[in-house]
């Protein structure tokens, strides 16, 4: 499960929060019609029984933001919401794409000797 978050630094919680709440009986229909806007109440039986299910117990505001994210991977789709988090939150992984890219096409120049008319050196990817 971790590497099916491997681009989120909390991929550890994230993949031990996903396997609670697709063990509770409610978790991935309660993700599915749940406001954004508002946290995860731990009163709520689905929200409890989620909570049973994690093997760590975390900070209020740790268990709001892995379940948050959960929610919008459920929402969303996996493929959007990985891609969102690394535009948004990943620099360090964008600005290796953006020197592979920059790389890739300096060798496709020497090697094919071709010709652009535009500068790739402050090329960004957003």
């Amino acid at each position: 499960m971790e590497s099916y978050f491997w681009f989120h630094k909390d991929a550890e919680y994230l993949s031990d929060a996903l396997l609670a709440v697709m063990r509770t009986l409610n978790g991935p229909d309660y993700m599915r019609t749940k406001q954004r806007e508002k946290s995860f109440d731990k009163r709520n039986h689905t929200v409890k029984a989620i909570c049973q299910n994690m093997n760590n117990t975390y900070t209020p505001h740790t268990f709001n933001s892995i379940l948050k994210f959960i929610e919008m991977v459920y929402k969303d789709g996996y493929t959007n919401v990985k891609y969102k988090y690394i535009r948004n939150e990943r620099h360090d992984i964008m600005n290796a794409i953006c020197i592979i890219e920059y790389r890739w096409i300096k060798y496709l120049y020497k090697n094919h000797s071709l010709d652009f008319s535009m500068d790739f050196e402050n090329m960004r990817l957003y």
